[in-house]
């Protein structure tokens, strides 16, 4: 699984999907890896066009935003820091 931002944005953290494989399968593949590296999941909030999960890595705060339209699920946080972290997890 490739990690990629798009242009200057770095709150969100997309995934490229070479294979095609259904959103499913590429949710539960991050939400593997982000539980394989000690992120805690914390609660989730069901929208008309998403569904967010708020996760907790070292007292940090971030979102893994799951869109119900077929574009994927990404990653969220306003910190950059954080999203260094988070970052490195999807890195090969």
């Amino acid at each position: 699984m490739e990690a990629f931002y798009i242009g200057k944005d770095r709150k969100r953290l997309y995934f490229k999907n070479y294979e095609r494989r259904p959103d499913d399968e590429e949710f539960e593949e991050v939400v593997s890896i982000l539980k394989n590296n000690n992120c805690e999941f914390m609660k989730n909030l069901m929208g008309p066009d998403c569904d967010i999960y708020r996760y907790k890595i070292n007292d940090m705060y971030f979102d893994l935003v799951r869109t119900i339209d077929g574009d994927g699920s990404f990653l969220y946080c306003d910190d950059i820091n954080v999203m260094h972290i988070i970052e490195k997890m999807f890195k090969k």
